[in-house]
């Protein structure tokens, strides 16, 4: 039995224990698989509103088992790990390249695949031990598969990455239909190179400490388009992406205002996905998306955290969807005032923030572009927080449904001056602050004469009771003096929400309790709130009328505020019936 599945079946076995959903289980995909023989994505849960990519994800190297390779003319060689063509080897004292242009497990090549013997042709399968092998300068991988036939390059085993390069000025890949992983590569810039590149996987690896002492705004994993061609299909799945920093001076540490980050999309991209990677401690943005014709990208089941800027900021992108993500530790200083996300950047279009977790910083998420932008804020949870939940500026479409903020001064704000003209739609959203002296929601004057807003539907409270609404220039304590001045505020519940949890580190932080909970189907599911939700369905063909926790909604006759919905419990199987006589 895999290990995958042996954990599987033991956090099933758990959630029965606590009560929990089985949808919880699968719905936030913060684990890494630690599996050190199965890495492929097939037994993975695609983060809800992504869809599953065509190529990269569930592909493994055991589909050539018993086959013959053609461009070889032998059939499939295996030495415990699963089929290979080409077996690599420097550490082995039998090596030799001489005469030896694919090697084998008895008489390895002790090199990599050199550049003039590039392409690796379709169906090669390049098992790699030893290492590193590329150092210093440019290096590049250029793998020519089909669907039928992609081509794999790959250390052995998830657990026991292999070196492949280590301290070169950059790693180029290009090509299409291959899959690079269970690799270790060490202070060198990975470029998916020129264009068009096209069905590229990246998984499993470990990509880490890039200290080039130039460049600024570089990363360590990019990509863009070349001379009017595009990339496109991309996967980067499963990797740690970390420590992308650069280091002027030794005796003064790290120099944090070259803004390197740890992925970066540029123009001339489309359809990539970016699923289940540990991205860390990097010098600017942990993804950042920034160009002309860069589109749907998805960013899923990620854990982002603990770099210098952000965990992502989506500029100049369009159909950016970024679901079920865990991000946190983000604090001001250098280049960053400790924002954990911004969604709505540079030109940005339409992006999607679904069922994410934010934490640990000053603000969540905050939108702030001076070009219109639209953005769907939905099922989120923000907590922890040193000043506000959600912020935004200028003129932006904003649709903001269904999240629970709990532990910060201030659960949504409008900064902007001047009159904004942007569609503003705030319902079904728990506001629980934790200063008495702040307003749980804050609207400009500028918004409120620009009008097309709507709020209703949503709780507000803080631990003393109070409540602060700042309608444009006045505040209101109650949602009934809100509505009765403005019409703002119908269906608003004042009250405490009892969350089941407010501790940092709790998985299940700001759930409620189907017994006490005062919103319990007391949001709405109004022509506006469903046309956020048939929307999405529209444009991507998936259903997003989920909760955090995966659940389907409403599950009863309405829908909860909030993040969470009650379940409504399974019936009884193990009723008896006494005949009476």
């Amino acid at each position: 039995m895999k290990k995958s599945m042996w954990n599987l079946i033991k956090t099933a076995s758990m959630l029965c224990i606590l009560g929990l959903p089985m949808s919880y289980a699968s719905a936030n995909n913060y684990a890494y698989d630690s599996d050190d023989t199965y890495t492929n994505g097939s037994d993975y849960q695609m983060p809800i509103g992504i869809p599953a990519p065509s190529f990269g994800l569930v592909e493994t190297h055991e589909m050539y088992q018993g086959q013959y390779y053609a461009a070889g003319g032998f059939n499939y060689r295996d030495a415990g790990n699963g089929p290979y063509t080409h077996y690599i080897d420097n550490t082995d004292p039998n090596c030799t390249d001489t005469d030896n242009e694919y090697g084998t497990a008895a008489t390895p090549r002790c090199s990599f695949i050199p550049y003039n013997s590039l392409p690796i042709t379709e169906g090669s399968v390049v098992e790699i031990h030893g290492g590193p092998y590329m150092t210093g300068g440019t290096h590049y991988i250029i793998g020519e598969g089909t669907a039928e036939k992609p081509v794999f390059i790959r250390g052995t085993s998830f657990a026991n990455k292999v070196p492949l390069v280590d301290d070169a000025d950059d790693l180029r890949i290009q090509g299409f239909y291959f899959i690079m992983e269970n690799l270790d590569i060490n202070e060198t810039q990975v470029i998916i190179f020129r264009a068009p590149n096209h069905h590229i996987s990246i998984r499993g690896n470990n990509i880490h400490d890039y200290t080039l002492t130039a460049l600024y705004h570089s990363s360590l994993i990019s990509t863009s388009g070349w001379n009017g061609f595009s990339n496109d299909n991309i996967v980067l799945y499963n990797n740690e992406i970390h420590h992308a920093y650069k280091y002027d001076d030794p005796a003064q540490g790290v120099n944090h205002t070259k803004d390197n980050h740890g992925l970066a999309l540029g123009s001339d991209v489309n359809h990539v996905w970016i699923l289940n990677n540990d991205m860390h401690h990097n010098g600017g943005d942990s993804v950042q998306t920034r160009g002309l014709n860069l589109e749907y990208i998805y960013v899923g089941g990620n854990h982002m955290h603990d770099d210098v800027e952000n965990a992502i900021d989506i500029k100049g992108s369009k159909h950016v969807i970024v679901s079920q993500n865990k991000m946190h530790g983000y604090v001001p200083g250098f280049d960053s005032d400790g924002t954990v996300a911004i969604g709505g950047h540079e030109g940005s279009k339409l992006a999607w923030f679904l069922f994410n977790e934010m934490y640990d910083g000053l603000v969540g998420l905050r939108v702030n572009d001076d070009v219109p932008t639209t953005v769907y804020v939905i099922g989120n949870k923000m907590h922890h927080l040193s000043y506000m939940g959600f912020q935004t500026r200028y003129t932006s479409d904003i649709y903001f449904m269904g999240n629970s903020i709990s532990e910060t001064p201030v659960g949504f704000e409008d900064n902007g001056s001047g009159t904004n003209n942007g569609t503003y739609q705030i319902h079904n959203n728990i506001f629980y602050t934790n200063n008495d002296s702040d307003s749980q929601v804050v609207i400009s004057p500028g918004k409120i004469e620009g009008g097309n807003n709507s709020f209703s539907h949503n709780l507000l409270y803080s631990p003393s009771g109070n409540v602060g609404i700042r309608w444009g220039a006045i505040g209101y304590q109650s949602s009934a003096l809100l509505q009765s001045a403005t019409g703002m505020g119908e269906g608003n519940v004042d009250a405490d929400p009892q969350f089941t949890s407010l501790t940092l580190g709790d998985r299940n932080i700001m759930a409620i309790d189907g017994t006490t909970f005062p919103g319990a189907s007391k949001g709405t599911l109004s022509p506006e709130v469903a046309a956020a939700y048939q929307t999405f369905e529209d444009l991507y063909g998936i259903d997003i009328r989920k909760d955090f926790a995966g659940t389907a909604v409403p599950q009863g006759t309405g829908i909860e505020m909030g993040a969470y919905e009650i379940s409504s419990p399974p019936p009884p199987t193990n009723l008896s019936a006494e005949v009476l006589r």
